[in-house]
């Protein structure tokens, strides 16, 4: 392996002419030989930006846990290659070149917050770009028009044991924390926190078409002047048009929490210089299709429409095993979806979620009847529900009813819904569990839907937010409180005696237990290690 030199030239070119593959080990402060061959001598962080920008396909990164910070004169953090591996959080335990991460524990964080005197350094721009050159970005004249299959089968660029914090953005529809390009990404583990937009429109995360898969994700404390929105899906070139629907993308959010995500920065004005539509999430027109499963979102208020997200035209959504609470708009004149609106034409999928807000006579006083927690805008839009769902009031303008299983009323709200169980953190996520007279949902009934609705293979319907297995009747929503272990993989996986199994890991390379969840897995023993499928 190549050594990571001490000057930052010198480490651009090391990246520009890697014909193979590389692996290069980070701390924050540097060890031993600071070449970045193992741990015993990794690079330190001051040169990790550099680094990462010059990558070539099939490199890898990882980096100790602490705070990392791009150069001062850089502002921000480039990853313009795909196929690409970028893990952090590792403990200082680490030795050798070995990537398996013993548990979960702290993060490696990109803080925007350069010079440490409390304020984004990032200069207004989008803190880390994945995929593209930000002049690309802005290029949208120049974009050639490949369709949006051609973006999915890019080769992945991963990101993982990643804390980003403190990043405030200005560009419209570019993102504060993050954009992303034309990519094929996954995010795994990686949380966002106290970052925002200012002055215009613009997610905390912007992603433009491609194909995105986020995971085990936490944004909290986050606000956007502009746009409100914690995630912002557009069209591949930027831009958002329903009839352009081959430019959208397709996007997986599993195992998430979205907390405080909010716009509210203008009371003075009636917000009304705040956002318009998508407090958490905006899918834009033709934005494509957006897959979510086993997600929270509370505590987002905005102007017009959807507190909690905003479909667009002739996009699709589907929306299950999540809970939405405490997503509020301010605009009383007519019913636009307190939580969720779905515009002209989108498609609306909905199985085992619950969604519900204060009562009315607590949101400031306003229209008893316009606390409407979910609004099916038009009878273009498609409908379709699978049944176990605890919803607010409702606007349906479709002719597809709500599933007898369906429980549709005013009178459910957070109060009669969740009674005295109040948020709490449980695993690293917050949570909020309905209380158990709404317990009733049969699993089989939840996970038939995987064919029934053509998800994505890489879904599981089976497990809660912690990825724990769900009890065969579970709760609606996010969180199963009875939700416990499956078999063990060493118990349905024959281990030779000779064997002894040195730890057992997801496909991040994170630790689990040997109770483990359906899914993909890889266990580790003293004679190699070997992928697991766990049924």
């Amino acid at each position: 392996m190549k050594k990571i030199t001490l000057t930052l030239s010198a480490a651009a070119m090391l990246c520009a002419v890697n014909a193979n593959a590389e692996t290069y080990f980070f701390s924050p402060e540097g060890a031993g030989d600071q070449d970045g061959t193992n741990w015993e001598n990794a690079a330190p962080g001051e040169y990790l930006g550099s680094t990462i920008a010059g990558l070539q396909e099939g490199d890898e990164v990882y980096m100790m846990a602490g705070n990392y910070r791009p150069d001062i004169n850089m502002g921000y953090w480039n990853i313009p290659t795909n196929g690409v591996k970028i893990c952090g959080g590792y403990p200082a335990s680490m030795t050798g070149t070995d990537t398996a991460m013993p548990a979960w524990g702290d993060y490696s964080v990109w803080d925007a917050d350069i010079d440490g005197d409390g304020k984004a350094d990032n200069g207004g721009k989008p803190f880390v770009y994945v995929g593209c050159g930000y002049e690309y970005v802005n290029d949208r004249d120049n974009i050639a028009d490949p369709g949006a299959s051609e973006c999915k089968q890019l080769p992945l660029i991963l990101l993982s044991g990643i804390k980003i914090c403190n990043a405030d953005g200005t560009g419209q529809y570019k993102g504060a924390a993050m954009i992303i390009s034309r990519a094929n990404v996954e995010l795994g583990h990686v949380a966002i926190e106290n970052c925002r937009m200012t002055e215009t429109k613009g997610g905390i995360i912007v992603i433009q078409g491609g194909k995105s898969y986020i995971h085990d994700f936490t944004m909290r404390n986050c606000e956007s002047f502009g746009a409100g929105m914690g995630i912002q899906y557009r069209q591949y070139d930027g831009n958002s048009a329903a009839a352009n629907t081959h430019l959208g993308g397709t996007h997986i959010l599993e195992r998430a929490e979205f907390t405080d995500v909010d716009s509210r920065l203008n009371p003075d004005k009636g917000n009304k210089d705040g956002a318009n539509y998508g407090g958490t999430l905006a899918l834009s027109d033709g934005g494509g299709e957006l897959y979510m499963v086993n997600c929270t979102i509370s505590g987002s208020h905005i102007w017009v429409a959807g507190g909690g997200i905003r479909v667009g035209g002739n996009a699709s959504f589907y929306n299950i095993h999540n809970t939405w609470y405490d997503c509020t708009t301010d605009y009383t004149g007519r019913a636009q979806g307190k939580i969720l609106s779905i515009g002209t034409a989108g498609k609306f999928y909905t199985a085992n979620s619950v969604v519900v807000n204060k009562a009315a006579d607590e949101l400031n006083g306003k229209d008893l009847f316009n606390f409407g927690m979910i609004q099916i805008q038009t009878n273009t839009c498609t409908f379709a529900t699978g049944g176990y769902n605890v919803l607010g009031s409702t606007s349906n303008n479709t002719e597809t009813p709500f599933a007898s299983t369906d429980k549709v009323g005013e009178n459910n709200t957070i109060e009669s819904v969740f009674g005295s169980n109040a948020r709490t953190e449980i695993d690293g996520y917050n949570v909020r569990l309905p209380q158990e007279s709404f317990a009733g949902t049969p699993l089989a009934d939840i996970t038939k839907l995987k064919s029934e609705w053509n998800l994505p293979e890489c879904l599981d319907l089976a497990v809660d937010i912690r990825g724990n297995k769900r009890a065969d009747i579970t709760y609606p929503g996010a969180y199963d409180p009875k939700a416990g272990a499956t078999q063990s993989i060493t118990d349905i996986n024959k281990v030779e005696e000779e064997e002894t199994v040195l730890g057992i890991y997801d496909m991040t390379g994170r630790a689990v237990s040997s109770n483990a969840a359906p899914g993909l897995y890889i266990i580790r023993t003293n004679l190699g290690a070997r992928k697991v499928l766990v049924k």
